[in-house]
C-alpha cells in the first residue's frame, strides 16, 4: 500500500501501480483528461468539483506557513473514474485508460482570511461508501503531517531531503 503526495501524480507511476495490482492513495496534482465524462465534465478537477457532497467530517487543521491552527468541517465526495492515457507518451507503460477512484475533500466555509482547504485523491482502493472515503482521506492526511514536519526540519535545520526521507531518519532527527 503506497500513500504518496502530489509529486507521485504521473501517468507512468499510476500505470505502473495499476499494472502490478498495487494499492495506492495519492494527492492529485495533474488535471487529467477522463476517458468517460463524469458529472458532465471531461477533466478530473472540474468533474470532481461538480460532485455533490456525500458526507462530512470534522478535521483538525495544524498551523503552517500562513495558516492558523483550527477545527473545521470538511465535505467529502467520491466516484469511480477512468483516466485517459495522455496524448503524448512519456516513459514506459501500456497506453490505456486507468480505472481508479477519486475522492474530493474540501472546506466549504473557511474562516475569514483563510484559503479554503481542498485536496483531490486518486486511489485503487474501492471507495463505494462514505466510510471508505473517510478512511482513504485519513491515510492521505497522515502524509500531509509528515510532509509538513519534513519541510519544517529541512527549513529550520538546513537538513538535506535525504536525511529525513525515511521514517527511521525522521525518528533520529532532533525535533525543532
Amino acid at each position: 500500500m503506497d500513500v504518496t503526495d502530489s509529486l507521485s501524480d504521473t501517468f507512468e507511476y499510476l500505470a505502473f501501480e495499476v499494472a502490478l495490482g498495487r494499492y495506492f492513495v495519492l494527492r492529485q496534482k495533474e488535471d487529467r483528461r477522463l476517458q468517460t465524462p463524469l458529472a458532465g465534465q471531461h477533466y478530473l478537477k472540474a468533474a470532481t468539483q461538480a460532485l455533490p457532497a456525500q458526507g462530512e467530517r470534522p478535521l483538525r487543521v495544524l498551523s503552517s506557513s500562513g495558516r492558523k491552527a483550527r477545527n473545521t468541517t470538511v465535505k467529502i465526495a467520491f466516484a469511480a473514474v477512468q483516466l485517459a492515457a495522455p496524448c503524448e507518451r512519456h516513459g514506459d507503460y501500456v497506453a490505456r485508460p486507468l480505472d481508479v477512484w477519486v475522492i474530493r475533500v474540501w472546506e466549504p466555509c473557511p474562516p475569514s482570511g483563510e484559503d479554503p482547504l481542498e485536496w483531490i485523491l486518486l486511489t485503487t482502493l474501492t471507495v463505494d461508501c462514505h466510510a471508505h472515503a473517510q478512511e482513504r482521506a485519513s491515510m492521505s492526511e497522515r502524509t500531509l503531517h509528515i510532509e509538513e514536519y519534513r519541510m519544517g526540519l529541512t527549513t529550520a535545520r538546513g537538513l538535506e531531503l535525504s536525511q529525513v526521507s525515511t521514517s527511521l531518519a525522521l525518528v533520529s532527527v532532533p525535533s525543532v
